[in-house]
């Protein structure tokens, strides 16, 4: 999927139960984004704790597909419980891949919307993961140059996903097999 938002103005905009800006997603082959312009969303208040909202979302499917997502300019704004910004998953021997360039902006916050204080925890700003038993050849990579700004509460002794985290790249294989290669160039 390939969008070209305008380089000013709003953007897309977006709301709902588990929603997203963009969504590429494919049962048995690859999915891929590569997007530019504004974009922003929310979870709404009145939704459950398992609810999210991702601005930019692409999962590979199958035994072997891939996730990308290229990020070339403009802002992601966020909010809501367990918000992500960009989010590229993949499930066997498939990859996952984040790339930002520089001038891009992702901002996550826990506010939900009406709220003037973060109210919950937030995922991450950027979330690269590959699901099963990733096989030889697997990899996550992250070439991230964007601004990142987070802003949810904290949790004492949550899991991974119960506080804000700016990347995460998170491989579940049950080998040493799935390489996992994160590049931060942003200010």
């Amino acid at each position: 999927m390939t969008y070209n938002g305008p380089a000013n103005g709003p953007g897309l905009s977006s709301s709902g139960t588990n929603s997203t800006d963009i969504q590429a997603q494919s049962l048995n082959g690859n999915a891929a984004i590569d997007a530019s312009g504004n974009m922003s969303g929310h979870v709404t208040s009145t939704q459950s704790s398992e609810n999210t909202f991702v601005g930019l979302f692409a999962a590979g499917g199958g035994p072997d597909g891939n996730a990308s997502v290229i990020y070339r300019s403009g802002t992601i704004d966020v909010q809501g419980r367990a918000a992500n910004g960009i989010f590229a998953g993949a499930s066997g021997d498939g990859s996952a891949e984040i790339t930002t360039l520089p001038g891009t902006t992702i901002i996550v916050s826990g506010t939900n919307p009406g709220d003037s204080t973060p109210t919950k925890p937030v995922t991450a700003g950027m979330s690269a993961e590959l699901g099963g038993a990733a096989a030889l050849g697997s990899a996550i990579t992250v070439n991230a140059a964007s601004t990142i700004d987070m802003f949810g509460t904290v949790t004492p002794n949550a899991s991974i996903f119960g506080n804000p985290v700016g990347i995460r790249a998170l491989s579940k294989a049950v080998t040493d097999s799935a390489p996992i290669f994160v590049d931060y160039t942003g200010p």
